[in-house]
This record gives structure tokens, C-alpha cells and sequence, in this order.
């Protein structure tokens, strides 16, 4: 997937940022993929020369995604905020050389509203990401996953 790239700086502890001002809007269903990769434990080595994948926590709405190795999906139905937590530690001896460690978000369409049926075995990733947050949004029991 593509989509709009935010940055996450790997020293800091935690990262708010208003996806509004990126062109989202509250409605929208966005798929947020982590990417990137940082260098941790800079001056230390034999650890200063890896990389490591990102090692950070997604939170909407209280709905958190922990150390997303994939796409996940939000439905922005309570404001544009999306939190990065950082889960490394310690932080401060990260290093992001190259710029690319942090997220991207795309804006998908819905195709699906409430109360309506869905047959998962016809739809595409993104679809099933849409509908998918669809269901966490509208459901505050929802506490399970689809592959």
C-alpha cells in the first residue's frame, strides 16, 4: 500500500499526530502501515550497526495495535489524533539515519455499513480492512482478529 508518510522520530517516547492536517478527515477509514527501520543502541556495539523493525505501538481511540508488523485499519469516528507509542527502551540511543522509520496512512473507501452482511471470502485486503474497521468502531466488545 501506499499512502502518506509521517515520520517517527525513534528517540522520542511518543508521537500525537492530527491526520487532519495530512487531509484526513473525521469519517474517513485510513490503513496505517508501520515502516522503516531504526539503528538502536548507537555508539554500542555490536548493536549499533542493526536495524531493527519497527517497535512502536498504533492507538486510536483507545483501539491499539501493538508492534503492527502489518497493515491495520482505523474508522476515524471521534476526532483525526493518532498516538505512535514508542516500546523500545531505552530510546535514547536510537538513531533513524536514513528517515524512513514511521507510518503511512491511505484513506479507503468504506463499502459497508451497519447491520449489513459481509462475505470476507470475496473481498480484497483493503475492503477486509475497511470492514474490519468498521466492526472494532461500532463494536466496544470487539476484542478479536480475521485472517
Amino acid at each position: 500500500m501506499s499512502g502518506t508518510f509521517i515520520h517517527f522520530d525513534p528517540t522520542l517516547p511518543q508521537l500525537t499526530v492530527d491526520l487532519s492536517a495530512y487531509g484526513f478527515a473525521t469519517g474517513d477509514v485510513v490503513a496505517v502501515t508501520a515502516v522503516g527501520a531504526f539503528v538502536a543502541s548507537v555508539g554500542n556495539p555490536p548493536f549499533d550497526t542493526d536495524t531493527w523493525p519497527p517497535n512502536f505501538d498504533t492507538n486510536y481511540n483507545n483501539l491499539e495495535y501493538v508492534k503492527p508488523t502489518f497493515t491495520v485499519a482505523y474508522l476515524l469516528n471521534n476526532g483525526t489524533n493518532l498516538t505512535i507509542v514508542n516500546t523500545d527502551s531505552p530510546i535514547n540511543d536510537n538513531a533513524d539515519p536514513n528517515g524512513d522509520y514511521g507510518i503511512t496512512v491511505e484513506k479507503i473507501a468504506s463499502l459497508y455499513a451497519n447491520g449489513q452482511t459481509i462475505d470476507f471470502n470475496s473481498l480484497s485486503t483493503t475492503q477486509k480492512l475497511a470492514a474490519i474497521a468498521l466492526i472494532q468502531a461500532n463494536d466496544p466488545n470487539y476484542t478479536g482478529g480475521f485472517k
